[in-house]
């Protein structure tokens, strides 16, 4: 096998030849993506109706943040467009935490399915 010396290590052919690991998105832009979607749950207009929830949604630091949000923004909504109405809008925001927060979203499909739920 032909091997080349390269600084610290040495790297095959072979590896060159190999796919690697897939290339994600910039996990930032992925948080940006999800801040994104919740607040276009509010709508524009209700964004300044709803000026607190939409600053707490915009200096959330990380995924963890922006999903402990999830309630108050169903409240909101809830408030401004109806119950139902609201749980469409949230489930197109909730898409977006699929790739930031696997565990969470997988609970959250298990028990609105009711896979592994107690009897």
């Amino acid at each position: 096998m032909f091997w080349i010396r390269s600084g610290l290590h040495s790297i095959s052919i072979s590896d060159w030849l190999t796919t690697g690991h897939a290339v994600l998105s910039d996990p930032s832009d992925v948080l940006e993506d999800a801040r994104d979607a919740m607040l276009d749950v509010l709508g524009d207009d209700a964004q300044k109706k709803q000026s607190k929830l939409v600053l707490r949604i915009e200096s959330a630091q990380d995924a963890q943040s922006l999903w402990a949000l999830r309630p108050d923004l169903m409240n909101a909504a809830s408030r401004l467009y109806g119950e139902a109405e609201a749980r469409r809008r949230l489930a197109r925001a909730t898409v977006h935490f699929d790739t930031l927060l696997p565990t969470a979203t997988g609970a959250r499909r298990r028990k609105a399915s009711g896979v592994g739920a107690s009897r």
